[in-house]
């Protein structure tokens, strides 16, 4: 990370710790996100309308009574749960581990396409092949109100990395990406996880997508809730 995103990022985490909005860009995207029309659903038009089911995944809780991926069903996992599934080095941060998710979880078969919400561009992309990791991810550039805002798709299918190259356009409504399997995605069950970032901080075919209780507030900010993504 560049001294400028260093700086960036403790300026946002003063705030969080004052009380104030991190990242104070955030409710002006969020509420722009809301009245803009339209905007894409980033699945496909057969489940925008589909039945969902919401899972609790949060830690504790009992495990679900049935499979997380059902056919013509969208499985959601929440955003800003904490939940114990994540162990690892990777998650271990000094004094804390990361276990609040700052994305969405879309639970859908392999191979579902996943749409651009928005006009954009490939911002970066990467395969992050480590167990438990994302595995195929890209991440979007749109313009927004206050600037540039950025989508992130974890554990897509190897191939989507093949047919993008960075600053490709992408239309909004335009199929870009498919869903992974197991084999390739980490080791995940098959879902989609969508985040979105107001600022990517240097990140490039990466970002956290689970952060440490105690910055809960801050991350909250800098990654607000993408149900707003989903349509209907």
């Amino acid at each position: 990370m560049t001294s400028a995103s260093r700086e960036r990022l403790e300026r946002y985490r003063a705030r969080a710790a004052q009380g104030l909005e991190a990242a104070p860009d955030s409710p002006i995207l969020m509420r722009w996100l809301k009245t803009l029309a339209p905007v894409c659903s980033v699945l496909p038009p057969g489940l925008v309308r589909a039945p969902r089911r919401e899972f609790d995944l949060s830690a504790g809780a009992p495990a679900p009574d049935g499979p997380l991926v059902v056919d013509g069903v969208v499985g959601i996992g929440r955003y800003d749960e904490d939940r114990d599934c994540y162990s690892g080095d990777a998650y271990q941060e000094e004094t804390e581990r990361r276990t609040v998710h700052i994305g969405l979880d879309l639970f859908v078969p392999p191979g579902t396409p996943i749409r651009a919400p928005l006009d954009s561009v490939v911002h970066s992309l990467a395969d992050n092949d480590q167990p438990w990791d994302y595995g195929p991810t890209i991440l979007l550039e749109h313009p927004g109100p206050k600037g540039p805002f950025f989508t992130l798709y974890g554990h897509l299918s190897r191939d989507s990395l093949h047919q993008l190259g960075m600053d490709s356009p992408v239309r909004g409504g335009a199929p870009f990406a498919r869903i992974g399997t197991r084999r390739e995605n980490g080791g995940w069950p098959p879902h989609l996880h969508l985040q979105i970032i107001t600022d990517v901080l240097d990140y490039r075919g990466d970002f956290p997508g689970v952060c440490v209780r105690s910055e809960r507030a801050l991350w909250r900010s800098l990654c607000p809730d993408p149900t707003v993504l989903l349509g209907r």
